[in-house]
């Protein structure tokens, strides 16, 4: 049992030598350790770097001042796999050709073109767009919501108080705009 026991200490004391040689040195080389650091740093950054330039001269670059970017991928899509109708294959060509050109030379205006081409308004049914306005707070708010993710209704729901105040022509009787007075409405 004495020899276990022995054991155990000699195993604790070496550990613990050990540790102390550890931090000792740490402590002693730490000026030494931060320019090694800095060094292995430097070279994982400079390797890193080589890499990515060796992954981007593997790719084909084309040059785009003599050649038009939408000649290029009109080369490039393989429109018989798409499976679209003639018409739909020509608007779809017509389309990318206009966005390569507005890639290629980007301006407001072709931007705004683009935004906005092919956005149509129509008027609501008098029935379901009275609904929308008589009651801002009920109503179709899915076709509210349709309207304003194209930019046809921005209109605001007035807060309740003020909904409060306009008269309620349905019922009878309403406010008038004035705080406290009641006017009967016929």
């Amino acid at each position: 049992m004495g020899s276990r026991s022995s054991s155990t200490v000699f195993h604790v004391l070496v550990a613990g030598f050990i540790t102390l040689g550890v931090i000792g040195s740490r402590l002693v080389f730490r000026s030494w350790y931060a320019v090694e650091f800095r060094r292995a740093g430097a070279a994982a950054a400079a390797l890193g770097s080589r890499e990515r330039e060796r992954d981007w001269q593997r790719l084909r670059y084309i040059e785009l001042t003599n050649v038009s970017l939408a000649d290029i991928l009109m080369e490039r899509i393989r429109w018989e796999q798409l499976a679209l109708e003639q018409p739909q294959t020509l608007k779809l060509k017509a389309r990318l050709a206009q966005v390569a050109a507005y890639l290629q030379n980007p301006s407001f205006d072709d931007y705004y073109r683009l935004r906005t081409e092919g956005l149509t308004c129509r008027l609501l049914d008098p029935e379901s767009s009275q609904s929308l306005h008589a009651d801002p707070y009920a109503g179709n708010r899915s076709t509210q919501g349709l309207l304003s993710t194209q930019g046809l209704f921005v209109g605001r729901a007035p807060p309740p108080s003020e909904a409060r105040r306009q008269p309620n022509k349905e019922r009878g009787s309403g406010y008038d705009g004035r705080e406290g007075a009641r006017s009967k409405v016929a």
